[in-house]
């Protein structure tokens, strides 16, 4: 089980991952805070991520890609 200090050494470490453009960092962030540490489980919808962000759906696809 993941916990909190984990999820924000996350986010943390986001800012050394180098080749992430603005927008890759603030989907995996968004993802990070949607993580759900009881089921282990990350269900934010494409649609939901891009409406957090102020993005096209396309765009959080083309970063989700990125960050795999």
């Amino acid at each position: 089980m993941m916990k909190p200090l984990e999820t924000l050494l996350a986010i943390k470490v986001l800012g050394l991952v180098d080749g992430l453009c603005a927008n890759d960092r603030r989907v995996a962030a968004v993802l990070i805070e949607h993580f759900n540490r009881r089921t282990n489980r990350c269900d934010p919808g494409l649609l939901r991520i891009a409406g957090l962000l102020g993005i096209s759906e396309r765009t959080v696809i083309r970063s989700v890609k990125r960050l795999e």
